[in-house]
């Protein structure tokens, strides 16, 4: 005796959502190496950046960084996104700074807050740490303008006079 038409399309169906579903944990877990669960999902931020410390322990954390290659491909802008993620996931504060030159191209460094010299430049490609002034000369070339990084490039000024940092730190 054969079944009725709607027995078999229970189970058909029922056989369909099953490989969806397996499908789907399968694939999840290609992608992401772990098995999907139905917990609420939590976004992974960076601390506040509250933290202020020393000139020589911010040049410590970046120490990380002498591994990379400077050249095309990993330039100091490069450098310098990569040096503040890394200060900012320890909790510290660091702004991206571009040094303009009278003629192009520029040089990226970072203004981070120290405990024991205020705020400090650093060149996140060597560690070391600069003093970079309008109408200086910079590895050649004569510094024409400041700008830090806020979605937007400021006037050091500007910034100096209201630091914020990404998420509203201050």
């Amino acid at each position: 005796m054969r079944r009725p038409i709607v027995a078999r399309s229970l189970t058909l169906f029922a056989v369909v959502c099953c490989a969806l579903g397996l499908g789907f944990i399968g694939g999840y877990y290609d992608a992401t190496g772990l098995l999907p669960t139905l917990r609420a999902s939590a976004g992974v931020l960076p601390p506040e950046g509250t933290a202020v410390v020393s000139l020589q322990e911010t040049q410590d954390t970046l120490s990380v960084l002498r591994d990379k290659e400077y050249g095309e491909g990993y330039n100091c802008v490069d450098y310098a996104w990569e040096a503040m993620r890394l200060l900012r996931w320890q909790g510290q504060q660091a702004a991206i700074v571009s040094l303009v030159f009278e003629s192009p191209p520029g040089h990226a460094v970072l203004l981070v807050p120290t405990t024991d010299n205020g705020w400090v430049f650093v060149d996140p490609t060597t560690g070391g740490y600069v003093k970079p002034s309008i109408g200086m000369s910079f590895g050649g070339k004569v510094i024409t303008g400041i700008d830090v990084l806020q979605l937007t490039w400021v006037p050091i000024e500007d910034f100096l006079e209201n630091p914020t940092f990404e998420g509203g730190n201050e």
